[in-house]
């Protein structure tokens, strides 16, 4: 089976479903699918070069689930936290002239 073929069944298998029009959220949704199943072909690769027992080996669903989790308690740097500038607030009045 080609590689593209079995990214592809990898997908299907467990797809981040999104209930949108925007076509912008869907294309976002579908890379996020394909890095964690390129990323979990390549993790188990290089189990089998480390020679990882299968009972150790992550799931698919699982190292989803691990990627999830540390990317949600992942520390954000200070220069992310600072604040944005406010915008400036328009007088309504003077837009009615």
């Amino acid at each position: 089976m080609g590689r593209v073929d079995m990214m592809d069944r990898l997908i299907s298998y467990y797809r981040i479903s999104t209930r949108t029009k925007k076509w912008t959220m869907r294309v976002f949704a579908h890379f996020l699918n394909m890095t964690t199943s390129n990323a979990w072909i390549m993790y188990i690769r290089h189990c089998k070069q480390c020679k990882v027992p299968l009972r150790n080996r992550l799931h698919l669903t699982d190292f989803k689930l691990v990627i999830a989790e540390s990317l949600t308690k992942a520390e954000v740097s200070d220069e992310a936290m600072q604040e944005r500038p406010q915008r400036k607030k328009i007088n309504k009045l003077f837009l009615c002239l």
